[in-house]
């Protein structure tokens, strides 16, 4: 053991924080214990989680008591700034190696604990980004999880300067959500109907493309799959790829999953990552639609489905990770804003579920993204010059941070439909930014 931790009462939301900053981005092997004498006389690294100094040799941070709690409560954070970077849980102690309470400002963003609370949500009943802490006091584009932390690294090499600790390597990480695996080709009755709408309507641009995608699927203007692999192979990719295979009905306007061109298409792009689940927005609300998309999945790809993320990023607390536990899902990816680009927890890097509900930790894994597609056109309204750069500075954040950068693209976001000319060129410029 490499650490210890003192605090009068060992609970498990600080085991669960302490060994998430000590274990996981510092590489030390993390033990707890309430009795005094066997942290006195420990002989490596002490933590004291408590409100009076214990040794003169520790890190002393002394806790706002969020850590000792359980269940949720509804209470005002007041957000200070030192140096550019956001602060709340201010302790009074000046004795204090740490001057505010880190591992529970770190507990805060991770577990989403402002999520539990009521708000009023978008037409999605989904969390904004405006309603976020981070949002309403401007720190969304800075992962402070990571800055935090490095506050803490900080104060243990001025105690402990013979020690050497763990650092994280920047990587970077692209995924895609494929809700509609083609715009024309394999829709059945509906691409018919869509046929006959267009021509009565003499959007013959449409109706010419609709002919060729019948006749060739690569036609098709959703069909961007060549391009995207001759992308992963000159950059070094292992991208994540998350296929709909719901009901059709409402938001899900998904290939059926019987379909032989659709299953081989996603035995095509699995060499060249990883294939995921993307539930239905029906299966939100559906626990058992969830399995049974997931065992489709599996039959197609013949193998175990273990990574996921919600369709329109539907995510409740604490029940749709409740939900996907439950299905064996082992890795969620849903873990960002829809109408903001940035931090939603705070963190660049994947992370242990908490659940706030049960007060445990999970062993679900949280890989958040920090930008999707629809947020720089849709929600941001940038143009593509304004992207790439907002891009980048969220990238060059992460990099000094050395987090993980991931991305959210759409296949449809690389087609002309829909006012998405020009963006094609937007994500290989982002790709080659984070990947410099």
């Amino acid at each position: 053991m490499d650490c210890l931790v003192f605090a009068p009462e060992i609970t498990s939301r600080i085991r669960y924080t302490f060994k998430t900053i000590f274990q996981e981005f510092f590489g030390l092997e993390t033990g707890f214990t309430h009795d005094l004498e066997t942290f006195r006389s420990f002989q490596g690294l002490k933590i004291n989680y408590s409100h009076e100094n214990c040794h003169p040799e520790e890190v002393f941070i002394v806790p706002c008591g969020l850590l000792s709690e359980q269940g949720i409560r509804k209470f005002e954070l007041a957000v200070e700034f030192e140096k550019g970077l956001p602060y709340f849980f201010k302790t009074d102690n000046t004795s204090t190696d740490v001057a505010y309470d880190i591992p529970a400002m770190v507990f805060f963003m991770l577990t989403r604990y402002e999520e539990y609370w009521e708000f009023k949500g978008d037409r999605f009943g989904r969390f904004t980004a405006k309603e976020s802490l981070a949002g309403k006091y401007d720190f969304l584009k800075i992962p402070v999880v990571n800055l935090w932390v490095e506050e803490i690294r900080k104060a243990l090499l001025n105690k402990f300067p013979e020690i050497t600790l763990q650092e994280s390597d920047y990587g970077f990480q692209p995924t895609y959500d494929i809700d509609l695996a083609w715009a024309f080709s394999n829709r059945g009755w509906r691409g018919t109907a869509g046929w006959i709408k267009d021509l009565l309507r003499l959007d013959l641009k449409k109706v010419r493309s609709r002919n060729l995608s019948r006749q060739d699927t690569t036609k098709d203007p959703f069909h961007v799959y060549d391009f995207l692999k001759g992308i992963h192979e000159q950059f070094d990719l292992n991208p994540i790829w998350f296929f709909l295979i719901g009901n059709y009905g409402g938001i899900d306007k998904c290939i059926n999953w019987k379909n032989a061109e659709f299953r081989a298409l996603i035995k095509t792009v699995a060499p060249e990552g990883f294939i995921g689940i993307h539930p239905s927005n029906a299966s939100n609300d559906d626990f058992s639609l969830l399995e049974k998309e997931i065992m489709k999945l599996i039959v197609i790809k013949k193998g175990p489905v273990f990574k996921s993320r919600q369709h329109y990023l539907r995510t409740s607390f604490p029940n749709t990770y409740q939900g996907l536990l439950r299905a064996g899902i082992q890795e969620d990816y849903s873990m960002g804003f829809a109408d903001d680009i940035g931090f939603r927890a705070g963190i660049a890097g994947d992370y242990a579920w908490y659940d706030l509900e049960n007060e445990t930790e999970t062993p679900l894994r949280i890989f958040p993204f920090q930008v999707m597609d629809v947020t720089l056109k849709k929600y941001l309204s940038l143009s593509p010059g304004d992207a790439v750069q907002a891009v980048e500075e969220l990238i060059n954040q992460v990099k000094k941070s050395g987090g993980v950068f991931s991305t959210l693209w759409h296949n449809s976001s690389f087609s002309v439909l829909h006012g998405w000319s020009g963006w094609e060129e937007v994500y290989r410029e982002i790709i080659m930014l984070a990947k410099n």
